[in-house]
């Protein structure tokens, strides 16, 4: 998933990529984490985490995780709640949505250049599934 993703956003094949957790769960997954939503403190995985999340586990241990509250982000929240709900893991990938040497998409409008130039097959935003045919 890891080399799949930064083919998709044309990025280089090693560059690492991060998760989104649910906040109750990040003890779970990592050793003495603090609630934290932008993704720039590290912290070390507990033994056992590289295989149940490959994609988002650094060759050093790490991640760099963005913990999602009910709260804070509902509707992500949600999202991730129902991917536990099919999986038992309350962590997703998560990554900026850009392409490599491009700015981070701020709009509708940047987001659809970016889905029309990149290699995703569907986007959804604002209430619509839009897929490429």
């Amino acid at each position: 998933m890891w080399r799949i993703v930064n083919s998709i956003k044309g990025r280089e094949w090693w560059r690492p990529l991060a998760p989104s957790l649910l906040v109750e769960d990040m003890n779970k997954y990592f050793i003495d984490p603090v609630p934290h939503q932008f993704m720039i403190l590290m912290f070390k995985y507990r033994e056992g985490m590289r295989e149940v999340v490959p994609a988002v586990y650094h060759v050093d241990g790490t991640a760099r995780p963005q913990t999602v509250a009910k709260d804070e982000n509902p509707t992500w929240y949600e999202l991730i709640k129902a991917f536990k709900d099919l999986t038992g893991e309350g962590i997703v990938l998560n990554t900026s949505f850009n392409l490599a040497g491009e700015p981070l998409v701020e709009t509708p409008q940047d987001a659809l250049k970016s889905f029309a130039l990149g290699g995703l097959d569907a986007i959804y935003i604002q209430g619509w599934l839009i897929r490429k045919r």
